[in-house]
């Protein structure tokens, strides 16, 4: 995995790991709201509501610090880091046109 340049790294990391990351979080979110409709039908609907809409966030928080980790955690075969986030946010600020 050394031999990958940057652009490879991020197609890598863009369209490997963050659809399964995100392929989870639909997976739990849909099945927690279709189990939430499933007992707010027979009462109390608001509260299952709130109790979906909370659960939602925490699925959507999971998502982004999952995000983040794989970003810090996974490294190529030298032991560096496969992405550098630093660089990529220095570089959208420069240079945002590039980006679009």
């Amino acid at each position: 995995m050394s031999s990958l340049d940057s652009d490879d790294r991020t197609v890598l990391l863009f369209l490997g790991f963050f659809p399964l990351l995100n392929a989870w979080a639909d997976f739990a979110s849909v099945g927690l709201t279709r189990w939430r409709m499933r007992i707010g039908v027979q009462g109390n609907l608001v509260v299952n509501a709130v109790i979906d809409g909370v659960a939602a966030i925490a699925i959507l928080v999971a998502l982004a610090l999952a995000i983040v980790a794989t970003m810090h955690l996974v490294r190529d075969g030298e032991g560096g880091p496969l992405f550098d986030p630093a660089s990529l946010l220095v570089d959208l600020r420069a240079q945002p046109d590039n980006y679009w």
